[in-house]
């Protein structure tokens, strides 16, 4: 556990040093920071404002701001804890079954086949249930059941769907009749769900969450079905180039797809060795419980969430069949190269002053962002539409309205009849506005081809009462209230 510990704590600091102050552009990470910066302001999750999944990941978010303040490394803090435990795991697992050296290994392709993506390591729900289930199933292995039931019983708070790896883990205990395992496990994971219910009724929160329950049943589907292992925009047009470029490209499409082929490439074998093995089977069950959890979106994003567990199992396999050496070697020159890539990108990235201290953001949107942060003061009221909501927490900007975002397709006439109430009621002083299209909202959710992608209602409402200001950041218009004298001042 020693070994565990250094791996989690070395790769924390690292992650910290490279991530910490990054400004990176993604459509969910907002929906976790702006929402528990309300609630550390005294809001009511689900009563006050409009809280798009259960509260696990609110809660531990909210916490790391009530301790830490409003910055950017707190706002990565959870998820960068939650890929250090990952790392931490795959440290332990490795070392445990195999060896330490092939563990370091390990961790150090993990590392370097996931930092480089693009917007992966941002605050998100799935991180946080993931990395728990994960710590979970190694708790359970190494014989402390209490501590894992807990562990699970925290990521279905976060993660409603992952309660899977509870059952699955309950029905292992059962039909290994390890009768005083399973109570432990169970009264760890019973004291954690009554503290959570406990928690709701305090803050009033438990209606609104049982509704909010209800309201994703019937909304998220809709509009978020992604078969298992695809891309946003599809695998079609990642495909480019010639000779020595196409190679190279096909190396990193490969580091891309991992996470799909990881689980269909070492459950088989882990269920086979079972027998010799108790443990991988277990953890063979764990994978396919966390997989189909990730339904209805098994992209290849979501399923990287979790990829260290079938990365821990895959070094096991090849341990086991003495090919470690030889694989690890191909793998190892795809994280090269994704590591060489991030960081001539990041040698670019220019240093911008922001509500939240200086911010490291890349060199194509400096300019725009300065630009925003000049205008857009903290405090200030700014609307963001249709959705990226991180600029409420960049800015630390004030929202007018009870939702974050407005996510075309899956959001319809009741919430933007609400949004529009809250609008005029109280004009924002600014609004940044993406003028979405079709072919974006067909990109970005293709199966969503019989919903509407516009809120005609507040787009309107906002070229009556708006000025464009010249600005624009990531696609959003930066527009003026039209006779704000305080926008006007700025």
């Amino acid at each position: 556990m020693r070994f565990a510990g250094f791996i989690f704590g070395a790769t924390l600091l690292v992650l910290l040093a490279l991530e910490g102050t990054r400004i990176v552009f993604t459509n969910d990470e907002g929906i976790m920071l702006e929402a528990a910066q309300r609630m550390v302001q005294g809001e009511r999750l689900y009563v006050d404002f409009f809280g798009y999944m259960s509260p696990g990941s609110y809660w531990l978010q909210s916490l790391v701001f009530w301790a830490f303040g409003f910055t950017q490394p707190a706002a990565r803090g959870v998820v960068l804890a939650d890929f250090a435990l990952q790392a931490g795991v795959i440290a332990w697992l490795v070392a445990r079954f195999a060896s330490r050296r092939a563990a370091i290994v390990t961790v150090l392709i993990y590392v370097g086949l996931h930092v480089p993506q693009p917007g992966l390591l941002t605050a998100q729900h799935r991180w946080d249930s993931a990395a728990l289930a994960i710590v979970s199933a190694a708790l359970l292995i190494g014989g402390s059941p209490a501590r894992a039931g807990a562990s699970a019983a925290m990521a279905a708070i976060c993660t409603p769907s992952v309660a899977l790896v509870s059952i699955v883990s309950a029905l292992w205990l059962l039909w290994r009749r390890e009768w005083v395992q399973l109570k432990r496990y169970a009264a760890g994971g019973l004291a954690i769900g009554v503290g959570a219910l406990v928690l709701l009724l305090a803050r009033g929160n438990l209606s609104g969450f049982l509704d909010q329950m209800r309201w994703l049943r019937d909304h998220y589907s809709t509009v978020n079905v992604m078969p298992y292992g695809s891309v946003i925009g599809g695998w079609g047009p990642l495909f480019a180039g010639q000779g020595a470029e196409f190679v190279i490209g096909g190396l990193l499409l490969l580091g891309l797809a991992l996470p799909a082929i990881l689980p269909v490439a070492v459950v088989p074998w882990a269920a086979w060795r079972a027998r010799q093995e108790p443990h991988l089977g277990y953890l063979a069950l764990v994978t396919v419980a966390l997989v189909i959890s990730a339904y209805p979106r098994a992209d290849v994003m979501h399923l990287a969430f979790f990829t260290a567990l079938p990365l821990a199992l895959g070094t096991l396999l090849l341990v086991r069949h003495r090919i470690a050496g030889f694989v690890a070697m191909g793998l190892g020159v795809i994280a090269l190269l994704y590591m060489a890539g991030t960081a001539a990108t990041r040698l670019k990235e220019q240093s911008v002053a922001s509500p939240l201290g200086y911010l490291r953001a890349p060199a194509t949107a400096a300019p725009a962002l300065k630009s925003l942060f000049a205008q857009v003061r903290a405090g200030s009221s700014l609307y963001v539409h249709p959705y990226m909501p991180v600029f409420y927490y960049l800015t630390q900007a004030r929202n007018p309205t009870r939702y974050s975002y407005l996510a075309p397709g899956m959001m319809g006439a009741e919430e933007e009849r609400r949004t529009l109430a809250d609008l005029e009621l109280g004009p924002p002083d600014w609004v940044l506005y993406l003028p979405l299209t079709r072919e974006e909202f067909l990109r970005v959710f293709p199966n969503a081809t019989g919903l509407d992608a516009r809120f005609m209602a507040i787009e309107q409402w906002i070229e009556r009462n708006y000025l464009e200001t010249g600005v624009t950041v990531e696609g959003y218009q930066l527009r003026r209230r039209r006779g704000s004298v305080t926008a006007a001042n700025h």
